[in-house]
């Protein structure tokens, strides 16, 4: 459906392999960089576009553009974290003593991957719901928290270790007001070595 390449990622640095790894395409109509969203089992269960044009809002979930696609559709994205489709499988019958990292959104989880640690997930936010603790912990026995380093995400991360408990680390990252992806790939790897 978005077969073209958004650009602006490539001038980010995010490599054509990684891009076509997630299935990122571009909305030529609505000139919105297109994520797929797929729930643990690889079911398409949504789509969020973010804006190449500085519009309000930045992201956008699709909904009124899949109602005739999708019949009955709804979204609902406390239900999922983003790219667990993607390793659900291996983690459940293989497991892994990798940690899963958790970021909180598309663009900062594709390039944490893409800096070396394939077992990345986003939260799609800064909130964890129950149900995203409960699938976490099922693939899960460390978990390192890269969220924003912001006073929203950094508030996040202590709430959510603190629920979590003794098997979550925060990764360190002194960048304020920074995202995972706002770092290089050294800064990537020492936040998460160092959490």
């Amino acid at each position: 459906m978005f077969e073209f390449q958004p650009k602006a990622l490539l001038k980010e640095g995010f490599d054509l392999e990684t891009l076509k790894h997630f299935e990122v395409g571009f909305d030529r109509t609505r000139k919105r960089i297109i994520f797929p969203i797929r729930n643990h089992h690889g079911d398409l269960v949504g789509m969020s576009g973010r804006t190449t044009r500085n519009e309000s809002p930045r992201y956008k979930v699709y909904r009124s553009e899949l109602y005739g696609i999708i019949p009955n559709y709804s979204f609902n994205k406390s239900s999922v974290l983003w790219n667990l489709d993607k390793i659900y499988q291996r983690r459940m019958n293989i497991g892994s003593s990798q940690p899963v990292v958790v970021c909180e959104g598309f663009k900062a989880a594709m390039w944490v991957a893409q800096c070396g640690y394939a077992d990345t997930v986003a939260l799609l936010g800064t909130h964890m719901s129950m149900e995203q603790e409960f699938l976490l912990r099922r693939v899960a026995n460390d978990v390192i928290l890269f969220l924003d380093n912001d006073e929203p995400g950094r508030d996040a991360m202590r709430k959510i270790a603190s629920r979590m408990g003794g098997s979550v680390r925060i990764a360190n990252y002194k960048k304020l007001g920074a995202s995972p992806d706002d770092l290089s790939e050294d800064e990537v790897l020492r936040a998460i070595n160092d959490a």
